[in-house]
């Protein structure tokens, strides 16, 4: 796992590379309601968090991904899917409407999910995705 990754003008809270896949993961720590559940919604492919729509977070998350698959591409040669992922800790998620492309979910959840995936990844794979984006991650905070 790699944690707060530098991009052009923004960061990557972490990237996650294992057997399950490569994730890009933005968590978001919003503040929950005094009274009632705490509850994210997908309406009609929007996320909203009560009357608010949040929907620039599955923007994000997809930009991200979309990020990491092009520099994986060009750092090794090799094509990557990457899981664009968003968790709220600490809140439900009402993903019945759910944008299939952007996992949404919870921690715990999220945890879940990539255990019961089917594995993605070799272990060569796995270990060169792994090593170049370890190799930019330190030549990025070296320059900065």
């Amino acid at each position: 796992m790699f944690h707060d990754i530098l991009g052009p003008s923004w960061n990557i809270d972490h990237v996650v590379i294992g057997p399950a896949g490569i994730f890009t993961v933005e968590t978001k720590t919003l503040s929950k309601p005094l009274r009632g559940r705490a509850i994210i919604r997908y309406e009609n492919q929007s996320l909203k968090k009560g009357p608010f729509d949040i929907s620039n977070y599955l923007d994000q998350a997809r930009a991200q991904a979309a990020y990491v698959e092009a520099w994986l591409k060009d750092a090794t040669g090799q094509r990557y899917a990457v899981q664009p992922t968003v968790v709220f800790p600490g809140w439900s998620i009402d993903s019945r409407d759910a944008d299939p492309q952007v996992w949404v979910m919870d921690l715990k959840d999220l945890i879940e999910s990539v255990k019961a995936r089917h594995a993605q990844l070799s272990p060569e794979q796995i270990k060169s995705a792994a090593s170049a984006l370890s190799t930019e991650i330190r030549s990025t905070y070296i320059a900065v």
